[in-house]
């Protein structure tokens, strides 16, 4: 599959992986169901219809119902360059800290490929030198924290939480921790909780966690599903960010898949060194992580869409100025 191609890659995807289904369970695809599936998003393209006539072909007792024009599964094999990333992600020394050692070393010997040079693999934490990494459990109150998470999440025990955002507003009160997410990007740990009394969900930094303590109260598993429902929710219905980038000027386009790495992604190339990048993220959930990230950016990186977040991140340039 090609990292850029008018089909965007996903709706490749999605294409194999029915072709695949058919295959295994020895079913026709519902025509109307694949269509939808496609069009999730956006409207189905012209290009995407194409692509659906070529694979597949109508039962002959109901036009609804599709046939692969295969009979065989389709592998998927990623391009070279899309394993050369693999291959300086898995020979970045902090990769040692989230997966077991044996595991990362069968990765690198099934991708074939020679290791790079030492001088060669990239520091993919745009955040200064490993040595300086924003996860410190070096730190008395951060590893606390930490440790405090992950015992209420083990025990299912709700918590008192004191905590700020990247503005300095502070926030308190009782919630249910339920999941620790490690931010690629950022190379942060974000601790994720349900609010009872707001009936949502929200996550924190841990470094922006100043209190955490375990109370004499549990929640049940019905309380995860109605949190994993909430973020699920946002990202269907959160309207896609689309960002213009200048990819030779300071690194931005390295830059832009590093810090959104956590996101699911489209990118199309619209001139020499210009693309179009649309980024499908949870709503307010990741808002002030994706605004920071832009700010980051500079003037190498043009919001498009939504208006809504144009309008935050021109105001947040202009309060810059005034300070």
């Amino acid at each position: 599959m090609e990292l850029f191609n008018e089909l965007q890659n996903s709706s490749l995807r999605l294409i194999v992986k029915s072709i695949n289904k058919c295959i295994s369970e020895n079913k026709p695809a519902s025509k109307t169901e694949l269509q939808n599936l496609l069009g999730a998003r956006a409207p189905i393209s012209d290009e995407e219809k194409k692509l659906i006539a070529m694979l597949f072909t109508a039962d002959k007792q109901n036009n609804n119902l599709l046939w692969p024009v295969i009979n065989g599964y389709v592998p998927v094999m990623p391009e070279k360059i899309e394993l050369q990333w693999l291959l300086q992600m898995l020979q970045d020394r902090r990769i040692n800290g989230m997966l077991d050692n044996n595991l990362r070393q069968k990765l690198l010997s099934a991708l074939q490929l020679k290791p790079l040079p030492e001088d060669c693999v990239r520091d993919y934490g745009w955040n200064g030198p490993i040595e300086k990494s924003l996860i410190n459990f070096n730190d008395s109150n951060y590893s606390k924290i930490f440790k405090t998470a992950l015992q209420a999440i083990l025990s299912q025990n709700y918590v008192y939480y004191e905590s700020h955002d990247i503005y300095g507003r502070e926030y308190a009160g009782e919630a249910a921790p339920y999941k620790i997410e490690y931010c690629t990007g950022n190379h942060t740990f974000n601790l994720i909780m349900w609010n009872f009394e707001k009936n949502w969900t929200f996550k924190s930094d841990f470094r922006n966690i100043t209190a955490l303590k375990i109370l004499n109260k549990n929640y049940d598993a019905a309380i995860t599903a109605k949190a994993d429902a909430y973020v699920q929710n946002m990202q269907t219905n959160a309207e896609p960010i689309i960002l213009q980038l200048k990819a030779t000027e300071n690194n931005a386009f390295d830059r832009c898949f590093n810090m959104f790495a956590n996101y699911n992604k489209e990118i199309q190339r619209t001139d020499k060194d210009k693309y179009i990048l649309k980024i499908y993220h949870r709503d307010h959930f990741d808002q002030q992580e994706i605004e920071q990230n832009i700010l980051s950016l500079g003037s190498k990186i043009t919001v498009l869409e939504p208006a809504s977040l144009k309008e935050k991140i021109i105001s947040a340039i202009r309060q810059s100025f005034t300070r």
